[in-house]
């Protein structure tokens, strides 16, 4: 089985486990159950009223129903579900500090910090749609690196024909100032990656370009992802230790991180002040 068919089969017997309900890709019973009811049945609390504003103006279309084509935030595997299973409720409780430290940033200047998702980030002028990044961390110190998440769940393990750069990138000679190394991956990457089997590293280049376009250089982008197992789990970490190094090299602040890392982080922290949270993650995601 494939790392991306596991992580699937592992949610939808962790929701048939506990009784809930699955309905197929059509909202019937027709195909593989894997998707939920409702949104709210995917979360471990119901997306705020802020959460909700952010999905609504992000380009994801996260959250919408279509005919015969449920929300992507119902699917089991869904990797939206996962940031706001993880970050939504981290915010709340004013303890984005954790994301810091497991980024290797000092923590002081987190806490409390905002949570937003789907926020854009403009690469510049006729570069068309902007850049989402699933989840940024804005610190309560202003002085701090701002942090900004790219999420990979399931989709990290489907192996990508069109992930490529645009030429249009590469003509454009003032995004690339102080990121000689950036620029030679991103001329390996363009017009078609042949680097990568896993990662999608054009699209973590864009991002690092649209985040310093807004903040120069203080930002952290961390990478999350599911770590998988065999063969497929290790290309991947591999890939992401070969972009984190071409990173760091440039100066950027870039870290890889896992799901399973993060969480065992949490649940170390916070079990005892929130058990409900933490065995939910745990229970789901471990």
């Amino acid at each position: 089985m494939s790392t991306y068919q596991h992580i699937i089969a592992r949610q939808i017997a962790w929701a048939q486990g506990r009784g809930l309900p699955l309905v197929d890709s059509r909202g019937g019973d027709r195909g593989r159950p894997a998707y939920f009811p409702t949104i709210t049945d995917n979360l471990f609390q119901p997306l705020t009223a802020e959460t909700l504003e952010c999905f609504r103006n992000g380009d994801g279309k996260e959250i919408g129903d279509y005919p015969h084509k449920p929300a992507k935030m119902r699917a089991v595997h869904s990797t939206s579900a996962l940031a706001v299973n993880l970050f939504q409720y981290l915010g709340q409780i004013g303890r984005v500090d954790l994301l810091a430290s497991a980024s290797g940033l000092q923590p002081q200047g987190y806490a409390p910090g905002a949570v937003v998702f789907e926020e854009k980030y403009p690469v510049g002028r006729g570069f068309g749609i902007a850049p989402n990044v699933d989840v940024v961390v804005k610190p309560s110190d202003l002085e701090r690196p701002v942090i900004a998440v790219e999420c990979k769940f399931s989709e990290a393990y489907r192996v990508n024909e069109s992930k490529g750069l645009k030429a249009k990138y590469l003509s454009r000679a003032e995004l690339w100032p102080e990121l000689p190394n950036l620029h030679r991956l991103a001329l390996a990457l363009s017009p078609d990656d042949e680097q990568f089997q896993f990662l999608h590293a054009a699209q973590l280049v864009k991002h690092i370009l649209g985040l310093r376009a807004a903040y120069g250089g203080n930002f952290c982008l961390a990478y999350l992802y599911y770590e998988g197992q065999g063969a497929e789990g290790l290309t991947h970490a591999e890939e992401a230790a070969a972009f984190a190094e071409i990173a760091r090299a440039d100066g950027v602040l870039f870290c890889a991180i896992t799901y399973q890392q993060l969480i065992s982080r949490l649940a170390a922290e916070l079990v005892s002040s929130h058990p409900d949270y933490v065995a939910y993650l745990t229970g789901r995601y471990m």
